[in-house]
């Protein structure tokens, strides 16, 4: 394989109301946004770099991020339900139509410049691949552990890009239709534009896309750490 300069995790997980956090954590308040004529939810990019334990680049060098997150979004519409006490007393009130909670499956993109977090890390490609794995350990144990949940991971030269365009058009709420959105993506991006990035990935429930070399957790997170030192000597510093 080429020497891998760009990493990049595609996500579907189910997240609660507001946070990223696992389902029954404290939910913090959530932007709801309109994407394809429906309502979705968006989580924060800072929400689920807590979440996953990423150090994003400060206010003061926003371009300097060695791992950039993008907002998670809910890749179905999400259900309008009010509550009774609502309906009872103001039910004309705005906040009588809001979503009471924003849980459901959503899609989160994570792009990681190999050579700048080898820099970012003092040149050590060992102890970056090692900070690395960590995060790809916290996101794949997030999905495995929901059950309803899919990780893929693309190693390669080709400029890293979201696969958000899948969702364009809201899908029904459940891993099979989302995954099928995501294969029907890719396929066009590999008849296209094939770039023959190295993928692999993990799912409880056996879904797979197009070229994903199936692997459990443990597998997934040690391919991360030795992608970033199978390469370190394509490393060099960033200006």
């Amino acid at each position: 394989m080429t020497a891998a300069i760009t990493m990049q995790l595609h996500v579907l997980d189910v997240f609660n109301a507001a946070s990223g956090a696992a389902e029954g954590a404290a939910a913090d308040p959530v932007e709801r946004v309109p994407m394809g004529g429906a309502l979705r939810a968006r989580i924060a990019p800072e929400t689920l770099a807590r979440r996953w334990g990423i150090a994003l680049a400060d206010a003061a060098d926003p371009a300097g991020a060695a791992v950039r997150v993008a907002p998670a979004f809910m890749v179905h519409a999400e259900p309008v339900r009010p509550r009774l006490a609502d309906l009872a007393t103001a039910p004309t009130d705005q906040a009588a139509r809001r979503p009471e909670t924003g849980a459901g499956l959503y899609y989160a993109h994570v792009a990681v410049d190999v050579p700048r977090l080898v820099a970012r890390h003092g040149g050590d490609a060992l102890w970056a691949a090692r900070r690395l794995k960590d995060v790809a350990t916290r996101i794949a144990a997030g999905a495995h552990d929901t059950g309803a949940g899919l990780v893929m991971v693309e190693a390669g030269q080709a400029p890293a890009r979201s696969l958000a365009e899948a969702f364009h058009t809201p899908t029904d709420a459940d891993l099979d239709a989302a995954v099928a959105a995501l294969a029907g993506l890719v396929e066009q991006i590999d008849a296209t534009c094939p770039a023959g990035d190295a993928r692999v990935g993990l799912t409880r429930s056996g879904h797979a896309l197009p070229g994903m070399a199936a692997m459990d957790a443990a597998a997934l997170a040690a391919w991360v750490e030795d992608q970033v030192q199978a390469h370190a000597d394509a490393w060099c510093p960033v200006i």
